[in-house]
């Protein structure tokens, strides 16, 4: 039982701005959802800390599932009258994912409720849910910055950022766990809503950051902020881990890779490289050539040809391959190598490849100085900040080693100019 979320199912859930059914916000969000998702008809979902489970049941009616979404919530109340397409467990995820463990699943979602899971249990949480998936099959985690700029209480945003971990914890711990591919995305929408709408779902507690346990019903009854409608932009991360695909079946070395950090050592990896390591037809290994790794066929493969290394821009991609994959694209992952391989000459941008990344990433969200939007922020050598998307435009035009950062640029420029004026 949930004491809090079972009060807050009685108190008007779905009358909260981001959980009010079919509205705008939910539709873009659902849209989001499933970009990362990636869903076929087929696919067997587990949603857990679904809540009511009508996002779940969203998921279902809009990819025409066939099988109904299992929905996992420790909050009976929550539960009490889920809709079609879904399946209720009212069980709290570490037990479920401890307990179902001979439960399999192609897609994982775990939307808004990740911090409810201890620092100390991430690791085995993650872990049982590794060896629930099916090859190929992938996690998607929603969650919100550490760092927020809802207008809420300034002790409501202290209190936020205590509970809600930076999501490179996360993605530590997914990798830490045995997924061997975790990517991250953000999504920014604008909110504007009547502000008298705003106070009143904070009165009603619609965050656990809002509880009984941090306020008092008084201190929130007498909370207000200034002004009929009020704005923000709500900014939404994105963690979608991934299994890797099964390997040809039918043969000795057929079985998937089923989660654990690095090779198994019964060849499997020959069916993740891009050489030609096996003979397609027959499905039988061959003579490892491609140099990416060492591979002996008689006694397999060494314990660690697989194990994920830092991507050459990891400071700012945050990903990892394993080494041969790295060899055979300049130290990148498979998103910065097709990043780089679209920056070529030959491709649409017309762009030579520029050098690699060496800025640092900065998890809070200000405005890039170039493009003058708000955006997670990277740290340039110089202490100058720029976002992800001009970074890599910048940088593409960049044939030498030596970067320019275009506001030490137009700083060098007016100093010139002064220096001309005094002349």
């Amino acid at each position: 039982m949930n004491p809090y979320y079972n009060q807050l199912a009685l108190d008007g859930y779905h009358s909260a701005y981001f959980y009010t059914q079919n509205s705008e916000y939910e539709n873009n969000l659902l849209e989001q959802v499933l970009r990362v998702l990636q869903l076929s008809a087929h696919h067997s979902v587990c949603d857990m800390g679904s809540g009511t489970g009508w996002f779940a049941h969203r998921i279902h009616q809009t990819c025409d599932l066939e099988q109904p979404v299992i929905c996992v919530d420790s909050a009976e109340n929550m539960l009490s009258g889920v809709p079609s397409g879904t399946a209720p467990v009212c069980m709290d995820m570490e037990s479920y994912v401890s307990e179902a463990a001979s439960q399999t699943f192609d897609r994982v979602l775990i939307k808004e409720a990740i911090h409810h899971i201890p620092t100390e249990s991430l690791e085995p949480f993650f872990k049982h849910i590794c060896k629930m998936l099916r090859p190929d099959g992938r996690m998607v985690i929603v969650t919100r910055p550490q760092y927020v700029d809802y207008p809420i209480p300034e002790r409501a945003k202290t209190i936020w950022a205590d509970t809600q971990l930076d999501f490179q914890v996360y993605v530590d711990k997914l990798y830490a766990s045995g997924f061997q591919s975790v990517t991250v995305t953000t999504h920014e929408y604008p909110v504007e809503l009547e502000s008298t709408k705003w106070i009143q779902m904070i009165r009603n507690r619609m965050w656990s950051v809002f509880s009984e346990k941090y306020f008092t019903q008084q201190e929130l009854d007498e909370w207000s902020i200034p002004g009929p409608n009020t704005t923000f932009t709500e900014r939404l991360i994105f963690i979608c881990a991934q299994q890797p695909a099964a390997a040809l079946t039918g043969t000795p070395f057929g079985a998937a890779l089923t989660g654990t950090q690095g090779c198994n050592g019964d060849g499997t990896c020959l069916y993740q490289c891009d050489c030609e390591c096996y003979d397609e037809n027959t499905g039988q290994p061959l003579e490892c050539t491609c140099g990416h790794r060492e591979h002996d066929i008689e006694e397999g493969c060494p314990s660690d040809c697989c194990v994920p290394i830092e991507c050459l821009n990891y400071t700012e991609c945050l990903q990892k391959a394993p080494q041969w994959y790295l060899d055979a694209h300049d130290g990148r992952c498979v998103n910065c190598a097709n990043d780089a391989n679209d920056a070529t000459p030959d491709g649409d941008t017309g762009f030579a490849r520029g050098p690699p990344m060496v800025a640092n990433r900065i998890n809070r969200i200000e405005e890039c100085y170039c493009c003058l939007e708000c955006k997670p922020r990277l740290e340039l050598p110089c202490n100058h900040n720029i976002c992800k998307e001009c970074w890599y435009r910048l940088n593409a035009y960049i044939i030498s080693v030596d970067l320019v950062c275009l506001r030490c640029k137009e700083d060098e420029i007016t100093a010139r100019k002064i220096q001309n004026s005094h002349n």
